[in-house]
């Protein structure tokens, strides 16, 4: 055994599957420059098994990529379970699903969240039960679990006999891209090429029922009914996702739909100017494990109404409006008293920068750095 070789299995890394993807391509390039800052001795590759999941990486990385290729039924599972033996990895971290690994590999894995569990729903009964699969080997196997939020780990526990101690929170951070200067980008040609016009509030993420949008729909509605506001609401991102038909029957039975504007997907890069010029962003999904898209709104300078459930109150702190996710009247008053309140805004953008601030990939990597070098 190689005491000196961590494994990254990113089975999720070209899947364009939302947060733990953004996990995958941020963490990475991390750890690997405080690897070679606090450890050189020790040697980092990513496993990647899907087209296009190295091109997510700036060019200087991806010598620390191994391809997986699909072996027999269990794919990529099994082609990661190879790769690992082959670098005679001393550590591997799972960041989604935990391929079989030797017993003589010591595991970390991260548990993103357990909502198939707490909301079984949400999710269609087969994927479920392979996500039940995948955490109840995860806990069985793990020597470390890492959880991306307080509220994920207590979430955890309860659910399971877990030592405490096995169970750390390592916070995940905000892709470097929203730190670009708003000058170096061109947000109307952005807004334009998805007939998107001023003003507008913003959501993005599917059409997912933990995402609760039918709530968020409805409370646009009673905005729009109160004759004050005529912002337009913008979806972002792919509609089409699991159970995602009722939500967008809702969407199309809206009376505003001409004022409700889908993007469907868009380039990564086009995100940041959605955040620029929005008035608010509302999130109130009924589930999250982190919420990327809270912090992402905050580090933009856009005031946000989110949920007061699961890991939202951690991420968003003093800086957002919280509410129920359950009820739409208190979303739309929600988002009424952030629109309506010029000084507000300028308090909740200056306190979105102070919480945004306190997420950060670098300490991310650090405390990963940190687990694996205890397990080598």
């Amino acid at each position: 055994m190689n005491n000196h070789t961590v494994a990254i299995s990113t089975y999720m890394m070209g899947k364009s599957s939302g947060g733990p993807e953004t996990y995958d391509k941020c963490i990475i390039p991390a750890l690997i420059d405080d690897a070679g800052n606090r450890m050189p001795h020790v040697n980092l590759f990513a496993l990647v098994a899907y087209p296009g999941a190295i091109d997510l990486l700036p060019e200087r990385y991806r010598n620390h990529c191994r391809i997986t290729k699909p072996v027999g039924k269990l794919g990529v599972l099994a082609s990661s379970q190879r790769l690992v033996r082959r670098l005679d990895a001393g550590v591997v971290h799972a960041t989604y699903v935990l391929p079989p690994i030797s017993k003589k590999t010591r595991i970390v894995a991260t548990v993103h969240d357990i909502g198939f569990i707490r909301n079984p729903d949400f999710f269609p009964k087969a994927i479920q039960w392979r996500l039940e699969k995948n955490l109840q080997y995860m806990v069985k196997r793990a020597d470390i679990i890492v959880t991306v939020s307080e509220a994920t780990r207590t979430d955890l526990l309860d659910i399971t006999n877990l030592n405490p101690s096995k169970v750390v929170t390592v916070h995940n951070g905000i892709d470097p891209l929203f730190s670009k200067p708003k000058s170096m980008l061109d947000n109307q040609a952005v807004l334009d090429l998805y007939g998107v016009k001023k003003p507008f509030i913003l959501y993005a993420g599917r059409l997912q029922p933990r995402k609760n949008v039918i709530k968020l729909v409805e409370a646009y509605e009673l905005l729009r009914q109160s004759n004050r506001f005529e912002h337009q609401l913008v979806l972002l991102g792919e509609p089409r996702a699991f159970l995602w038909e009722k939500p967008q029957a809702r969407i199309h039975a809206s009376p505003y739909r001409k004022d409700i504007i889908q993007t469907g997907h868009i380039p990564w890069e086009h995100l940041p100017g959605f955040y620029d010029e929005a008035s608010v962003f509302s999130f109130v999904s009924r589930y999250e494990g982190f919420g990327f898209p809270v912090l992402e709104a905050m580090s933009r300078g856009l005031p946000v109404v989110c949920s007061n459930t699961t890991s939202l109150p951690e991420v968003a702190g003093d800086a957002a409006v919280l509410v129920s996710p359950l009820d739409s009247e208190e979303i739309a008053d929600g988002l009424c008293t952030v629109l309506s309140d010029d000084s507000l805004q300028k308090q909740m953008i200056q306190k979105g920068f102070e919480q945004a601030s306190h997420f950060s990939w670098d300490r991310a990597a650090r405390s990963l750095n940190d687990i694996y070098r205890r397990l080598l």
